[in-house]
């Protein structure tokens, strides 16, 4: 019955998206990234191909010069953060496109650094799709194109800091080092390692994180976090963290001394499940609160898919405040190719969070190039007391209340519970 009420929720979500949501343009656009030696004061030309994916209609496509730096989990964002930002001196012509069926149109890109310019420069360039109809909602998935530069002949210096370190005991223990980037180029493979020490000077713990995939911008400051996994009683500690570049070469250390008046509670595992591409999969946190179910054809090649805990979870955005039930999709780069069903049964916190009143409460994603919470639609089911919702998108996800937000008519649903020998139950569904 529990395997029947997921598929029909996930049925009816496919309608209601189906009904309310249309795709957006999809965009095929050469060149991935931008990465060159240039010199100093001279003007550096590159093209960008872009064109309408097969079976795409018309479309306009807006041109953009954004910003290029990390945000707290390493991920890029779309904020002008660095010194050696590359945005003033990024010129692209034309700003706008209109895109037919099977035509291609050519970006002129211009990066002209003034003589002084040394180490790296840093910018996006986006092509948005605008929406095709008023009054419509749809998918709007920008491509930026990462530029990269080198300017030739300078020193390049690949440095950076631990600036804090601390012991984070609010519902899980977890050790947090604030690093910033203090040199001119980016670098690749940051990693971390931490000891814990007791009073006596031993090590009692050690952990660490693996190389980071993501380039560490010059400028960006971001925040790399080690779960505990060991309960640590009251008492004093001293915490040691290093960090290293992708050759293993240390940058920076640090130690601080810590008291905890109360015992820590050790954070819950990562789980993962293997997915292949032609057979479904479901995973479920450790204690069974959230569960993904990963249909056939969801990735193209044998991969890993991970389900953990999301230490830092990023603040309330405009309208949207993370509840108490934060969590991280991993293991995924990019996107799947059909959406998961991600079922969460909130926690009492959550409630609280919304006032006691579930039907205020929905799923969102973390978009970290815009810097704040997307709800999805989410279907709140009263008989299993749980949220679920379709998305593709793994990453940063959380229990949210949305602020001034409308309840969906209540939907009835053949099939679930038995009332006078006919199949009903009523899902009260809410779009964020």
């Amino acid at each position: 019955m529990r395997y029947l009420n997921q598929c029909i929720v996930a049925l009816v979500l496919l309608i209601l998206l189906s009904a309310v949501l249309h795709p957006a343009a999809a965009l095929k656009v050469s060149g991935v990234k931008w990465t060159e030696e240039i010199s100093p004061g001279e003007a550096a030309p590159h093209q960008i191909v872009v064109e309408p994916s097969p079976g795409e209609g018309e479309m306009d496509v807006a041109v953009e010069v954004m910003g290029f730096s990390n945000g707290p989990d390493l991920s890029y964002t779309a904020e002008d953060t660095s010194p050696h930002s590359a945005s003033p001196y990024l010129s692209v012509e034309p700003s706008s496109l209109h895109l037919r069926p099977g035509e291609r149109a050519t970006v002129q890109v211009t990066c002209a650094p003034p003589a002084s310019a040394s180490g790296g420069l840093y910018a996006l360039i986006s092509f948005r799709p605008l929406p095709s109809a008023e009054g419509s909602m749809a998918f709007v998935t920008a491509v930026r194109v990462p530029v990269m530069l080198t300017v030739a002949g300078s020193a390049c210096t690949e440095t950076a800091h631990i600036d804090s370190l601390d012991l984070l005991n609010d519902g899980g223990c977890t050790v947090v080092s604030g690093v910033s980037h203090t040199g001119n180029h980016h670098f690749y493979g940051l990693s971390n390692t931490v000891e814990i020490h007791d009073a006596n000077g031993s090590v009692i713990w050690t952990g660490g994180t693996d190389p980071s995939h993501h380039a560490l911008i010059p400028g960006s400051s971001v925040l790399l976090q080690v779960p505990v996994d060991v309960s640590l009683p009251p008492g004093t500690y001293t915490l040691c963290s290093c960090i290293y570049d992708g050759e293993g070469r240390l940058l920076d250390e640090r130690s601080e001394r810590i008291s905890l008046e109360r015992e820590t509670a050790p954070v819950l595992s990562e789980v993962s499940v293997d997915l292949d591409p032609a057979s479904p999969a479901v995973i479920t946190s450790p204690d069974g609160r959230i569960t993904l179910h990963i249909p056939a054809g969801a990735v193209s090649t044998p991969a890993t898919l991970s389900l953990g805990p999301c230490q830092e979870v990023p603040p309330a955005s405009e309208g949207v405040a993370p509840a108490a039930t934060a969590f991280l999709i991993g293991g995924i780069p990019g996107r799947l190719n059909l959406p998961m069903t991600i079922e969460v049964v909130p926690s009492t916190d959550d409630l609280v969070s919304a006032g006691g009143d579930a039907d205020r409460l929905c799923l969102a994603w973390w978009d970290s190039v815009e810097g704040r919470w997307t709800p999805v639609q989410t279907v709140f089911d009263p008989a299993s007391v749980s949220l679920s919702a379709l998305s593709d998108r793994p990453g940063t996800w959380s229990v949210v209340v949305v602020a001034g937000g409308e309840d969906i008519p209540v939907l009835p649903i053949f099939g679930l519970v038995l009332v006078g020998g006919i199949g009903v139950a009523l899902l009260r569904r809410r779009w964020g």
